[in-house]
């Protein structure tokens, strides 16, 4: 599977986060309680009332009022609007989007992330990001074209403090994908005098995702033939650094030689050196 196809989609965190496209709704707010007490005493000259103490505000005819605030809501809706770039002819034209937002920073927790949402004939597509707590929210946006390569990007940081605030982004193309093919060459430590000859090899593969600030995988491919004459490749990968694992097995299926290492692949063709080593 070729890293343009794929983008996680998971909703961890702050449970009660609600998608949706068209009204928007409103929440939010402070009240307060009250509490009424009439305290005094008798004597001979009639009744007297109690002077107030601390807060208690005096109302007439002895009855005292102290404001308690109470806490009624605490969150807040965003109402997003999002611009697909100008088609410039060059870069490819972006049709879908998806979203990531993390709380307090740009490397705080995921508390959503989605995608292959669409935008209108206008090239405007909308999200309401009800129920957030107030606080600092990091919102990162990235453009997809027809293939789901990621050709389009905006970024920034909003706080949410009121019931309804709005926020727009306009998606910037970052330039036309280029993608090439990295080249195994499998290197047998000794040449496979302890361990044998390698019949086959199993691989894993990892690209790193600036988004999201870690690795994100790729593909796993079994049973791939060994051939120190023929180098087997790896297609159209987009250009990046990967994390790559490789175990080796011998004619009876016994794995005897493995490698784990990171790439950088920058080129319409990478030649990688592989050093195989022992278990």
């Amino acid at each position: 599977m070729n890293p343009k196809r794929l983008f996680l989609s998971a909703i961890t965190g702050a449970a009660a986060f609600t998608l949706l496209t068209g009204a928007r709704s409103c929440s939010g707010g402070y009240g307060s309680s009250y509490a009424y007490e009439e305290t005094g005493y008798y004597t001979d000259d009639g009744y007297h009332y109690e002077e107030p103490v601390g807060t208690t505000v005096v109302v007439g005819g002895g009855t005292y009022i102290e404001p308690v605030p109470v806490v009624v809501d605490v969150v807040g809706d965003l109402a997003l609007t999002i611009y697909a770039p100008y088609d410039d002819g060059v870069s490819p034209f972006t049709q879908t989007f998806g979203i990531t937002v993390r709380q307090d920073s740009a490397y705080g927790p995921i508390i959503l992330e989605g995608r292959d949402y669409t935008f209108d004939a206008s090239g405007a597509g909308a999200l309401d990001l009800t129920e957030l707590g107030y606080g600092l929210y990091d919102v990162e946006v990235v453009g997809f074209d027809a293939y789901g390569a990621s050709v389009s990007y905006a970024a920034t940081t909003v706080t949410v403090d009121e019931s309804l605030q709005y926020l727009t982004l306009e998606l910037e193309n970052t330039a036309v994908i280029v993608t090439g093919d990295v080249a195994l060459d499998l290197q047998v430590p000794d040449s496979g005098v302890y361990n044998g000859p390698v019949d086959s090899f199993d691989y894993y593969l990892w690209q790193w995702d600036p988004i999201s600030g870690q690795y994100v995988f790729v593909e796993s491919v079994g049973y791939v033939p060994f051939d120190s004459y023929d180098m087997p490749i790896l297609p159209a990968l987009d250009l990046g650094w990967y994390y790559l694992e490789i175990d080796a097995f011998d004619y009876a299926g016994v794995k005897n030689y493995i490698y784990s290492g990171e790439f950088e692949h920058t080129a319409n063709l990478t030649s990688l050196t592989v050093w195989l080593d022992y278990p």
